[in-house]
């Protein structure tokens, strides 16, 4: 594995929520990813093989969500799901985000999709 492909841990504050997210590569077009829902997920373990194989050509950010997912602090969901949906949209602003791909997987996908609706 390249350096650029290697996760680096980061964090922001989201709308007065510490948010953790991993990332790898640099300057290419950035791919944002959403994890499910299962128990121990993040996006480290969500989107970590995308790190490994797209870190060379692309930024790959995966979020830890909100509601107890990974090292980001842990809020009670107002909306439900929606509250993930909600701080998906507020990280991407944190980060300056102008143009990005969003995916996910399992319950994420769905935040993904709801967010680009």
């Amino acid at each position: 594995m390249s350096s650029a492909a290697t996760p680096r841990s980061r964090y922001v504050m989201v709308n007065g929520v510490k948010t953790h997210y991993t990332e790898s590569g640099g300057d290419g077009p950035v791919l944002v990813g959403l994890h499910g829902g299962g128990a121990g997920s993040s996006g480290a373990a969500g989107m970590g093989k995308l790190f490994e194989l797209l870190g060379d050509r692309f930024r790959v950010i995966g979020l830890d969500s909100v509601g107890g997912y990974g090292d980001t602090e842990p809020i009670p969901l107002r909306y439900g799901l929606q509250s993930r949906v909600d701080h998906a949209a507020e990280f991407v602003d944190a980060l300056c985000l102008d143009k990005f791909t969003i995916m996910g997987n399992s319950q994420g996908a769905w935040c993904a999709a709801r967010y680009a609706i």
